[in-house]
């Protein structure tokens, strides 16, 4: 486990030593840290011989939020890995999880639990993990909203009202089966159980 410097009011919650950040190289190894604080998603890459080569903080206020739910989610890498997909505001940070470093399940969990379902699990567990520290996050007072009355032109048929819900159709980050509800509606795929947001 490598040290890392936390600010004073900082303390880390949930830690994986064998993580791989997918950055959208041709090789990403299986040797980086996740490191979960209070306040951000720490990522600690490190070399083939075990060196440090740099630390990414990504700050947990700038994870997306929809309909109350912190976007950290279960997904699928191109190659078909199982992912931690977590939704910032400048883009999407992926995590390829192993068994988790404290996943103490003793010698029967180890012979009757599959290593995809102790990563299912292990990604579940960062999912809960990080969307309890977001939530847990002191809130920011928004600028009190002046209401304006749409012109004609912002209500034509050609523009309709923004406050009407949208229909979507998408595939399933799981599975990629069809979905289908309402824009920003949290589904679950009935196939694959993988929770989302459309």
């Amino acid at each position: 486990m490598t040290k890392i410097n936390l600010l004073p009011h900082e303390t880390i919650i949930l830690r994986d030593s064998v993580v791989k950040h997918d950055r959208g190289g041709l090789i990403d190894l299986y040797s980086d840290e996740l490191v979960l604080t209070n306040v951000a998603l720490v990522v600690i890459h490190k070399s083939i011989m075990g060196g440090v080569k740099d630390i990414q903080r990504f700050s947990l206020d700038q994870i997306k939020v929809v309909n109350g739910a912190p976007q950290a989610l279960f997904g699928t890498s191109s190659s078909g890995e199982n992912q931690l997909q977590v939704f910032f505001s400048h883009g999407i940070e992926a995590f390829t999880l192993g068994r988790a470093d404290n996943d103490s399940g003793g010698i029967l969990d180890i012979l009757l639990v599959s290593p995809q379902d102790r990563e299912k699990r292990n990604i579940a567990a960062w999912q809960s993990a990080i969307s309890q520290a977001v939530l847990a996050l002191p809130q920011k007072v928004a600028p009190a909203h002046i209401p304006q009355t749409p012109s004609p032109k912002e209500t034509s048929p050609q523009n309709p009202s923004p406050s009407l819900p949208t229909s979507v159709t998408k595939k399933c980050i799981g599975c990629r089966a069809p979905l289908s509800g309402i824009q920003g509606q949290k589904v679950t795929c009935k196939y694959c159980d993988t929770e989302q947001v459309l």
